[in-house]
């Protein structure tokens, strides 16, 4: 392995366990998967003949069926597009990884940037090359998986590809339990259903996207999120009507295993966001599997006691 492609795979600290592809048991039952990911069944009526499905047609192909599904469902939204990253640099990633897919997909009026942003990201994509094990190979897609979630906390699920001369395989990044694939050679009668499905995903991604997080604007080459917070009013001291809290504008700071706790950190030091009379300025976003760990807003609520605050220790302010 090229000693730049090793360092991004040791940096994000592959683990078997986490990190080994589970297989769907057919291409029925990841179709069955995406159609669950959505409030409605994705409609397969009218697939565009793809006459070769090769790795030498693969842009080609994916970008005329990112373009039929465009113009069939989505007429107002922008034109996705499937591109190799070999001129386009990426930054704006929370972690600074220099880790770069070989090819992505993302809405067309993103690739017209000089830079690509992470979060702008829709798919991130690998070519099995030359003188890589499978192994190896496969390891380098979970990467780019792994990165697209810690780049994406509005993300629940993030989907990749590992493209080579017998075929494709498809990759689900699932956001605290793991990866997903299905392997189906360029030859199979089925691949142009399949991919219109999974790209059919990308432009509606429901369920595979959280509700509670937009994104916002750029700042210093790093995208901003507008974090929405349910409340309880009356218990949280926010007026008796309110819903929802937004806490426009926060930073991502810092973001860890995207398929274990899936950690999220956010900053904003001059937010006027208060809840109980408090000023909320670091929100912490993480998934936490019912009593498998302590729970960290009373460990802060024992700290903070007796009306006395320990200097050097952060005050939870919200919990849900």
């Amino acid at each position: 392995m090229a000693e730049h492609k090793r360092q991004h795979v040791q940096v994000f600290a592959y683990d078997e366990e986490l990190h080994e592809l589970r297989n769907f048991k057919s291409s029925g039952a990841f179709l069955h998967f995406l159609h669950h990911s959505s409030n409605e069944r994705i409609p397969l009526s009218s697939i565009p003949e793809i006459h070769e499905w090769s790795l030498k047609t693969f842009f080609k192909a994916a970008n005329t069926i990112a373009q039929s599904i465009k113009n069939e469902h989505f007429s107002t939204s922008d034109t996705l597009v499937f591109k190799s990253t070999r001129d386009k640099s990426l930054s704006g990633h929370v972690a600074d990884t220099e880790c770069k897919p070989y090819f992505i997909a993302a809405f067309n009026a993103y690739f017209q940037n000089e830079t690509m942003l992470w979060p702008y990201i829709r798919l991130t994509g690998e070519h099995a090359s030359k003188g890589k094990t499978g192994k190896d190979q496969e390891k380098q897609s979970i990467s780019h998986l792994h990165y697209l979630l810690l780049a994406r906390p509005d993300l629940y699920v993030a989907q990749g590809m590992l493209t080579s001369k017998t075929g494709i395989v498809f990759l689900v990044g699932i956001g605290g339990q793991g990866i997903r694939s299905l392997a189906v050679k360029w030859s199979n009668k089925e691949l142009s259903k399949l991919m219109y499905a999974f790209i059919f995903c990308l432009y509606r991604p429901d369920k595979f996207v959280d509700p509670s997080y937009e994104i916002g604007h750029v700042k210093d080459d790093h995208v901003t999120y507008t974090i929405k917070l349910p409340i309880k009013p009356g218990v949280d001291a926010v007026p008796t009507d309110q819903q929802v809290v937004l806490c426009r504008d926060f930073l991502p700071i810092y973001a860890n295993s995207p398929f274990g706790t899936r950690t999220h950190v956010f900053s904003k030091p001059d937010s006027e966001v208060t809840i109980n009379s408090k000023r909320l300025m670091v929100l912490k976003d993480q998934f936490c599997r019912v009593g498998t760990r302590f729970y960290e807003h009373d460990i802060l609520d024992r700290v903070h006691t007796r009306g006395e605050k320990v200097p050097g220790v952060v005050e939870a302010v919200y919990n849900d």
